[in-house]
């Protein structure tokens, strides 16, 4: 087994497609290969042993754990053993540390007001964090709120197309 050293890019807030809870991504680039490899926050949290090159099967990624505390993902990880040690479950502390998810309601009234409002705290006073992102098809931008703090993403779809001439 070869080990290569691997450098923190990133860390993105996504929805689980699976499961719709958030996950957070933590892009890593492999310094020797200079591939990015991209890493569910959470598996990095386990004792799972060693995390494998998806691209090259007898390379074993190294990532310091010292980088995991400074992370969104370690503070998270940090919280939960706190509320652990301080009397809570692991699922309890799990469920409390978890970002706040939108019903299927909050979403529909966000979507028919034309996503024009907080979702969370109904604020007019909404921003976008960038730009509007495009791949293959997709949409999507970063939304904050600047009353509550919540951020959540507006997605995008194509509805009709018009001749440019």
């Amino acid at each position: 087994m070869t080990r290569h050293a691997t450098v923190h890019v990133a860390t993105l807030a996504l929805l689980d497609p699976h499961t719709g809870g958030a996950v957070e991504l933590e892009i890593r680039k492999d310094v020797v290969s200079g591939a990015l490899v991209g890493i569910d926050g959470s598996y990095l949290d386990q004792d799972v042993g060693p995390v494998r090159s998806p691209y090259h099967r007898n390379v074993i990624l190294d990532i310091p754990d010292n980088e995991m505390g400074d992370s969104p993902m370690g503070q998270v990880s940090k919280l939960r053993a706190e509320l652990v040690e301080q009397g809570m479950t692991p699922a309890e502390a799990e469920a409390a540390t978890m970002p706040p998810q939108l019903t299927d309601e909050q979403k529909k009234k966000y979507i028919e007001r034309g996503g024009n409002r907080c979702p969370f705290c109904d604020s007019d006073d909404i921003e976008g964090t960038r730009g509007v992102q495009t791949d293959s098809g997709c949409a999507w931008q970063d939304i904050r709120c600047c009353a509550c703090n919540a951020e959540w993403q507006d997605i995008y779809t194509l509805t009709d197309i018009d001749f440019k001439p």
